[in-house]
């Protein structure tokens, strides 16, 4: 794609190979003294005219014309002075209504610098509260002018270019009226707290890519929208939980909530990191982490989403159907036999089928939303405690149920289903109940490796399955799949790697085995807790 370099009220992209695109150039400068010559020795007035008719012509094309989105910042003659720090400047900021568990407290005179704390302190935990925040109070942020960034010597990005790479230049894309005053806004805010500063120059420019966020602020997203893995100390992990730019500081009681919370406040000042003070709650003993309500009771879904999605219509296009799949599966893990329910709506997600929202997809669609306002609340796993896995088959999905059962009483802790494709679907019962106990050990994995695990089937032709001679390959596959422990017990001991395995599984299986060791006559694993467990068949 090539540009020009100066841009009109007519401008023409032409799309060529880069070889053409260099043999064009050196022909052009060869034959530039010629062609010149050439046109002033035959110039002629009519020509010109007639030219000069189908420039105006083109004018008044406007498919045809090309103008970049400008947006011209007067640093000088601005609406609002440059902000100040909250220190210096406390701003006077908008509260919002809260949730009844939820108050405004303040760290500074005359009601400013709110901080949003738990209802049901007393005074005494308050005013401890405050203290802590108080003296840390350069790690949390009002305003934009707060940010101070982060030296160099503690993070800094280079970017590796390839070789022969070329730059490439992106005009901003149009804006309406009423976004680009939000973006002179946003960049003004940027150049005033030095978070960016203008370049002339330059020979790579990417447009701004405007997403509204839930602060209200708006931000660029990333290209490809990818999920940065993060790795904490260890000597952290015992108390903070960090998912890409959300962390959450717990305690088992507000003294030592306290502690752990001016370690991390400290640590944030050291580093010049900022908190956005409306997304700060403070001592709360319940919240919303990525879409979850996470309570001392366990993980429920929000109800703030499900009562958006159960006000939603029955869909009208493949896209509405996929739209409320997406919505809805992000909590399938609380739906029993999500899949075996949402199969008829799935049916129109076919290739090449016409889209007929017909009563058994209708039907779906209530109950889907009916289980999503009534869903369990997930508790949380207590490792001491072996699992139970409930598999069936219904010879359309298969479904799955891991749960822990305390006080005789049987707690979920996730429900999994699949789909069953049309090779799977000719499988004999027997079959499909296998493979649903193999599934639900891959699903599972992350729970199951280093813990006691009793599986519970409806179909006791798998006893006898097990124990024939002449059975199916895939079911003689299958069969080794499950006793994961048996090879890992093999291979620390001899180091005899399972047969059959291909190159991929091998790598696999090697890596696994590296969070294991045998100490005869039983086998440990160091699990995700940094807690030592020892691996028990059933």
């Amino acid at each position: 794609m090539k540009l020009p370099h100066e841009y009109g009220s007519i401008s023409v992209i032409d799309v060529v190979d880069e070889v053409e695109d260099a043999v064009e150039l050196k022909m052009e400068e060869q034959c530039l003294g010629e062609a010149l010559a050439a046109i002033l020795v035959n110039f002629d007035g009519e020509d010109m005219d007639g030219y000069m008719e189908s420039v105006n012509a083109l004018e008044g094309l406007g498919s045809n014309t090309y103008t970049p989105a400008k947006l011209s910042l007067d640093l000088e003659n601005r609406a609002t002075p440059p902000a100040k720090p909250s220190i210096i400047k406390p701003p006077q900021l908008e509260l919002k209504p809260l949730l009844p568990h939820l108050r405004y407290k303040f760290l500074g005179s005359n009601d400013t610098l709110p901080v949003i704390v738990l209802s049901l302190l007393n005074d005494v935990q308050v005013n401890q509260l405050l203290e802590v925040l108080k003296e840390d109070r350069k790690s949390i942020g009002w305003t934009i002018a707060d940010i101070s960034g982060i030296p160099v010597g503690i993070c800094e990005h280079k970017i590796q270019l390839e070789s022969q790479t070329k730059p490439s230049v992106e005009h901003q894309r149009r804006l309406n009226s009423s976004m680009q005053e939000v973006v002179k806004k946003e960049i003004i805010k940027w150049l005033d707290t030095r978070v960016v500063y203008p370049i002339v120059d330059s020979s790579w420019v990417s447009p701004v890519q405007c997403v509204p966020k839930k602060g209200g602020m708006t931000v660029i997203e990333n290209e490809k929208n990818e999920l940065i893995p993060t790795r904490i100390v260890t000597g952290w992990r015992d108390f903070l939980e960090v998912f890409m730019d959300d962390f959450s500081v717990v305690g088992d009681s507000f003294e030592h909530c306290l502690n752990n919370l001016r370690q991390v406040l400290k640590r944030c000042e050291e580093t010049n990191l900022l908190l956005n003070w409306e997304k700060c709650h403070f001592m709360v003993d319940e919240g919303i982490v990525l879409g979850h309500k996470i309570s001392k009771h366990g993980i429920e879904v929000d109800r703030a989403k499900i009562e958006i999605i159960s006000k939603l219509p029955p869909p009208t296009s493949v896209k509405g159907v996929r739209s409320f799949l997406g919505h809805a599966g992000f909590y399938r893990r609380f739906i029993k036999d999500f899949s075996k329910i949402a199969n008829p709506m799935c049916k129109v997600l076919e290739k090449d089928a016409m889209f007929v929202f017909d009563e058994n997809s209708l039907k779906a669609f209530e109950e889907l939303k009916q289980r999503l306002t009534t869903t369990p609340i997930i508790v949380m796993s207590d490792w001491s405690l072996p699992f139970e896995l409930m598999c069936d088959a219904n010879g359309v999905s298969i479904g799955e149920m891991l749960g822990k059962r305390d006080n005789k009483v049987l707690h979920p802790v996730y429900y999994a289903s699949k789909t069953l494709n049309g090779e799977e679907m000719n499988y004999m019962v027997t079959e499909q109940e296998l493979l649903a106990i193999v599934y639900a050990f891959e699903k599972f994995r992350a729970y199951l490796l280093g813990s006691k695990v009793v599986v519970y089937t409806d179909h006791a032709a798998l006893r006898y399955l097990m124990a024939k001679k002449d059975a199916k390959p895939r079911l003689i596959r299958w069969h080794f799949f499950s006793p994961w422990y048996a090879d890992i017990s093999n291979y620390l001991v001899s180091d005899l790697i399972p047969d059959g395995l291909e190159s991929y599984q091998r790598k696999k299986f090697l890596r696994d085995c590296r969070q294991y060791y045998w100490e005869e006559p039983y086998l440990f694993r160091v699990c995700a807790d940094n807690i030592i467990r020892r691996c028990v068949p059933e």
